[in-house]
């Protein structure tokens, strides 16, 4: 440094290209917005974005990478500013360059045929042949590829290609980081969350209920004389029993909207975000019914299943804690248990 603390001459700092600061500063907040992003639907579409705003093109794709069967998979696309998403798949020809690059596992930059991409292309691009292909290796060993288009075909810049590297291990890091809180968070049985989660979105769902008011509606439900079936044909078939029962409680549940949690044991909860009280009672219901109905593969023919569940639901000028709302369920959910158990209790049927 010189005296007067401005940094010496000469080639030790290199010049910065018009736009650096900002562009630095561009990067910085999209390396904390893709690390706080949990939700991989939530990450692929702001990383679908970052990518066509730093290639300066409108075309951009994301897909997984089955190495094995050398196939292709979209998890999204961005075309002119409207973000899709699919499971299209395509097949990679073993020895062309996207198949060389992609299966790299390294970060490196070529002019590919988009003919292998064609969810990527449009009518409005339709005379754009060429594209930018960017492997992402994850520790997990899933790999995933961004394909950008070029503009005009036009090569993209040095500076340019360099941004798109640091994003490409920044979007690495993220995806590794939500994979990891995946882990945290789902069930490794039944593969819903655990009640960590629950607790976390509820609070979450309390907190929108005082900026937009709102119905939450709550589900608890376990399953009928559930002891006895462990008992009776033992924990590996008690287990395969919770699994399926899991997946009857997802099916027909709002994706990415729902929640549905493993509260313990072979308790479940339910979340219902902008719920009202009559279709909380009515899903409720239908979970009854369907698990009644369901054939449960692990158990002997003609054993059949049911379950009890406790409802409610809470309005804007209902404000109370996560867990005063969850005893509130569970003494809903013990009175069906007493009951006989098969039934859906509610405020308004108690």
């Amino acid at each position: 440094m010189t005296k007067n603390g401005s940094p010496p001459s000469g080639n030790h700092c290199p010049p910065k290209s018009p736009g650096w600061d900002e562009e630095l500063f561009i990067l910085n907040y999209a390396t904390r917005l893709f690390m706080a992003i949990t939700d991989k639907k939530t990450l692929i579409q702001t990383a679908l974005e970052t990518f066509a705003d730093f290639s300066r093109t409108q075309q951009v794709g994301i897909m997984t990478v089955d190495e094995k069967k050398l196939n292709l998979t979209e998890e999204g696309s961005f075309d002119h500013g409207k973000t899709t998403f699919s499971s299209r798949a395509c097949s990679l020809k073993k020895g062309s360059p996207e198949h060389e690059i992609i299966m790299s596992h390294e970060i490196r930059e070529c002019f590919l045929d988009l003919n292998v991409f064609p969810w990527i292309t449009s009518q409005q691009t339709s005379n754009l042949t060429q594209g930018l292909c960017i492997p992402v290796a994850r520790s997990s060993k899933q790999l995933m590829a961004v394909v950008t288009l070029t503009i005009d075909n036009h090569p993209l810049e040095f500076e340019t290609v360099q941004r798109l590297r640091v994003l490409a291990s920044i979007f690495a890091l993220s995806l590794e980081n939500m994979h990891l809180f995946e882990l945290a968070v789902v069930d490794g049985l039944t593969g819903v969350h655990v009640r960590r989660y629950f607790e976390i979105r509820a609070n979450e769902e309390m907190a929108k209920m005082k900026r937009t008011p709102h119905y939450l509606g709550i589900i608890l439900m376990d399953i009928d004389e559930f002891k006895t079936i462990n008992d009776r044909f033992g924990h590996v078939v008690g287990d395969q029993v919770l699994v399926e029962f899991a997946g009857k409680i997802s099916q027909g549940l709002r994706r990415d909207i729902d929640i549905v949690c493993r509260y313990g044991g072979d308790e479940f909860v339910i979340l219902l975000p902008q719920t009202g009280p009559e279709q909380t009672r009515c899903i409720a219901q239908r979970i009854l019914d369907d698990v009644s109905n369901h054939v449960f593969k692990a158990l002997p023919s003609g054993h059949e299943v049911s379950i009890s569940a406790g409802a409610m639901c809470i309005g804007p000028q209902q404000p109370i804690p996560i867990q005063e709302l969850i005893h509130r369920v569970d003494k809903l959910l013990y009175k069906g248990k007493q009951s006989g158990g098969h039934r859906v209790v509610t405020p308004e049927t108690d």
